[in-house]
């Protein structure tokens, strides 16, 4: 089995963000317009043949091809009876495989050359144009106003940031609501094997930064009372053939939709993942929250509770994992060093996630050669939303999740999927967040502030345990282990007031402080009843 999903990405620990700019700055060239970049590109690719290992920039190209296009193509929504833009189009590599399922299919290209072997290659099809253009100059025909699927591979790392969030904005205005966004790109270095010459004009950003710059895109235009609309994230993953075939996760492709937006700009509330990104997880609080829960962790009890709770799962090797809110991969990395499972390891935050490949392509860097291949060949990372996303019925033999669940209003809806996405046999594991078994309204005003104020929606252990039933588990254990919880809180508090000059001259006084009040007000909502710890167990016959 594979997944059709994998994992996001990183290769090497080295910021390369400081060579990133939205002021036209990229690889030690200056850009200060649109014609200077037309002649920098113009001058890169001039020199490059009209074939597959041209638009490749490796000479296996050929061989990569082949494994590579039907899988960028299975990420792709049905284009069947589609409108469908394709920007960056180059030689045509994509253009005969879109064009067998579209009703319509524009095509653009720069350099003319490319676009003329384009329609050498795919010219027969009727339904298909060409258009020799700059990606930030083109306009969809008039007959194309209002496009199903707009297609990239390869554009947006050779625009700036500016560049790249007014062509997103312009694409929002071109798609009709639903419609998707599909975006292809290599981060942190190159990945063909061709060299750059010294005019090589391409940014290679941190993943998260695409996230960044398509998550404050939105259309603004009517009445505010309409709200317009954005992009939604509907995942994020690496390129598996480049995994499998060059030991490389830094080739990323991105699946965006346009939805109406909830209210006006002045009254939009935060999406969940722009509350984790830029509140809860940010990069910084990652690494506060590691120095108090272990190395890789952002979890109840670190490693030593992860351990613990794997082997309940009775992980044999081999086997199909699905880690729910894996956070930067700590139960991930064990469960395949430990059990030899393959893991896909997703959450909605695209720090967590970032960090997590970074993790992984380090750890597999300084490791021996057989552990080192493990989490190369068995880990894999996605950053997607686990309400919006959905797998293969029967894809997994276990499903794990830690403190994720919280977050979600719909846990019936949820844990129905996790069900159908289970094989015969499959085991579910969850830890989580929950509240006291006492009416709602008699909960203490400071827990309730609490939980709205990081947008949980607890559940009761007992709530738990019927949801889980009522999805078709069975063998179904659900236990308040709020005992273990409250003393794990106070060796975490021990340890974190230990360490009280290290984390001060690594954050801050007040950081510190910020940590000590929380790990005591968990403390106290634990002790009064308000906060329960459960865990989960079931089993899918």
């Amino acid at each position: 089995m594979e997944f059709k999903q994998t994992d996001i990405v990183n290769s090497k620990m080295g910021d390369y963000s400081t060579r990133l700019s939205t002021n036209g700055h990229l690889n030690g060239i200056k850009i200060n317009n649109n014609e200077g970049r037309q002649e920098t590109m113009s001058g890169f690719w001039s020199d490059k043949p009209d074939t597959v290992e041209g638009m490749m920039l490796d000479t296996n190209a050929a061989e990569i091809d082949t494994e590579e296009a039907p899988e960028i193509l299975s990420y792709l929504p049905d284009l069947r009876g589609k409108d469908v833009l394709e920007i960056g189009s180059g030689i045509g590599r994509f253009t005969g495989h879109l064009a067998a399922a579209t009703k319509s299919l524009h095509t653009v290209d720069f350099i003319q050359a490319f676009v003329d072997k384009n329609r050498e290659n795919n010219g027969h099809f009727q339904h298909v144009s060409f258009e020799c253009n700059d990606a930030m100059k083109i306009h969809p025909p008039s007959g194309l106003t209002s496009l199903d699927v707009v297609f990239t591979n390869w554009l947006m790392m050779y625009l700036s940031d500016d560049e790249v969030q007014m062509l997103a904005k312009r694409v929002l205005s071109w798609l009709k609501v639903g419609g998707y966004f599909f975006v292809r790109e290599s981060c942190f270095h190159p990945s063909g094997n061709m060299p750059r010459n010294s005019g090589n004009p391409t940014f290679y950003r941190d993943p998260s930064k695409y996230c960044e710059l398509f998550q404050v895109i939105t259309n603004e235009n009517g009445p505010l009372f309409e709200g317009g609309h954005e992009f939604e994230l509907q995942f994020a993953t690496s390129v598996k053939t480049y995994i499998k075939r060059k030991k490389n996760p830094n080739q990323i492709c991105w699946l965006y939709r346009k939805v109406s937006r909830n209210a006006p700009p002045l009254q939009r509330t935060q999406t969940l993942q722009e509350f984790l990104d830029g509140d809860q997880y940010t990069r910084r609080g990652i690494l506060k929250y590691e120095n108090i829960y272990g190395y890789n962790f952002i979890s109840v009890g670190g490693p030593k509770k992860a351990q613990e709770l794997l082997a309940n799962l009775q992980l044999k090797a081999d086997e199909y994992v699905l880690d729910v809110g894996a956070g930067v991969g700590g139960s991930a990395f064990l469960m395949a060093k430990e059990y030899g499972v393959h893991v896909l390891a997703m959450d909605l935050s695209s720090n967590m996630v970032t960090i997590g490949m970074q993790r992984r392509v380090k750890e597999s860097a300084d490791s021996d050669t057989s552990s080192g291949r493990i989490l190369l060949d068995r880990i894999a990372f996605e950053i997607s939303d686990i309400n919006k996303r959905d797998y293969q019925s029967e894809a997994f033999d276990c499903i794990h999740s830690r403190e994720t669940v919280l977050h979600l209003k719909d846990k019936a809806n949820l844990l129905a999927k996790f069900y159908r996405w289970l094989k015969p046999g499959g085991r579910l594991l969850m830890t989580d967040y929950c509240r006291g078994e006492k009416a709602e309204d008699s909960h203490s005003r400071e827990y309730r502030k609490y939980t709205q104020t990081r947008g949980y929606y607890p559940a009761t252990v007992t709530e738990y345990e019927k949801l889980l039933r009522q999805a078709g588990f069975t063998q179904v254990t659900a236990v308040d282990r709020t005992a273990d919880f409250a003393a794990i809180l106070q060796e975490e508090l021990t340890s974190l007031q230990r360490s009280e000059r290290s984390f001060i001259n690594e954050f801050s006084q007040y950081e510190f402080d910020q940590a000590i009040q929380g790990w005591r007000s968990k403390q106290r909502f634990a002790a009064e009843g308000d906060m329960v710890w459960g865990y989960f167990l079931a089993r899918k016959e």
